[in-house]
């Protein structure tokens, strides 16, 4: 329990890192899409300023990991919570985490940075460790 419990709190401080790396990231991408936009147009012909601010906000809706942020600190509080829990949990332990890693996965396949990348990477490593864990108390 110890160890499970050493280790959601390792995943907590990813996704903090993940949280703080991700808050310019809208504007970031706003930047590189319409610098490759004017890069392809070369003076061809003029960007719709309207519909350029479109495909930006419907391009930052999706890489948007806000959702999955929150959630996952909801779920580490979860975790924690039946870990102390005097019940038998192993199985609830074993949903909880699926759902930490479908969440991790997620803020995966959305990010458009490789440093969130690699916290993914670092946190389903976390992630297999306490799976393992939970399979020796099953």
């Amino acid at each position: 329990g110890k160890d499970m419990a050493e280790r959601i709190q390792v995943l907590e401080d990813i996704r903090l890192s993940i949280e703080a790396s991700s808050a310019g990231m809208p504007k970031i991408f706003a930047e590189r899409l319409s610098a490759n936009i004017n890069s392809l147009m070369q003076g061809k012909t003029q960007v719709d300023e309207v519909r350029l601010a479109q495909e930006i906000a419907i391009m930052a809706e999706r890489c948007d990991i806000t959702e999955e942020v929150v959630r996952l600190k909801s779920h580490f509080e979860i975790f924690s919570q039946t870990l102390k829990s005097a019940n038998a949990a192993g199985r609830r332990l074993e949903f909880i985490l699926q759902e930490i890693n479908r969440e991790f996965n997620t803020i995966g396949s959305k990010s458009q940075d490789t440093s969130i990348s690699i916290f993914v990477i670092d946190a389903k490593t976390e992630i297999e460790k306490i799976r393992e864990q939970l399979q020796n108390i099953e």
